[in-house]
Parts: structure tokens; sequence; C-alpha cells
């Protein structure tokens, strides 16, 4: 059995456009080796009949608790994992976006 998905990450700019939004995982379903305990950028992937903005605006509130504002696709990426002989095929794609209101901690 296989899968197709697609999966969205953000490079959240803050209002002056000085930092950008990372996240720690503390853990991971599909790929806990390779990720726990590293920062990577929000994001994830979409549900059945979500628009692009739709889901990448949700999935980064649902990570970070922030809300933004969805600019254009920078790059394009793939790859594919196994879960329990399930593969699945995700073609990832990382987007500019814009922080609108939340709690943003800045770390020096």
């Amino acid at each position: 059995m296989s899968e197709f998905r697609l999966a969205q990450k953000g490079i959240i700019l803050n209002i002056k456009r000085t930092h950008i939004l990372v996240q720690k995982y503390l853990s991971s379903k599909y790929n806990p080796l390779k990720v726990v305990n590293k920062f990577a950028l929000p994001g994830g992937k979409m549900e059945f009949g979500e628009l692009p903005d739709e889901a990448f605006i949700r999935e980064v509130e649902q990570e970070t608790g922030i809300i933004i504002t969805p600019l254009k696709p920078i790059d394009i990426w793939t790859w594919i994992y196994d879960k329990d002989g399930v593969k699945t095929q995700i073609v990832a794609v990382s987007r500019l976006a814009e922080f609108n209101r939340g709690k943003l901690i800045v770390l020096v």
C-alpha cells in the first residue's frame, strides 16, 4: 500500500523581518531518531479538500499557537518513508509567511 501527501513548511518572519520562527521537536511519530531535540520550521500535511493557504495557517497555528499570513512558495522537495508497511511519499513546499499575532519568544 502507498500514499501521496502534500506538506508545507514555513519560513515565518517577525514583524520587523529580523527573525524567523523555529520550533524544537520534543517527539515525532514519523521519524523520531532524525528530528527529536532538533530545531525545524513549523508546518505539516494538507488534509483532503483543504486549500494550501488554509492548511498552512492551520498547521502553523496547531504547532506554535501563532497566526500567520501566507506568502509565496520558495522551494519544493520530496521524500518517502515506510511506516507499518505503508509507503508514503511526501512532497513538501517551503513558503514565506508573516507573523500576525500570538506569542513569540526571541532566543539570542
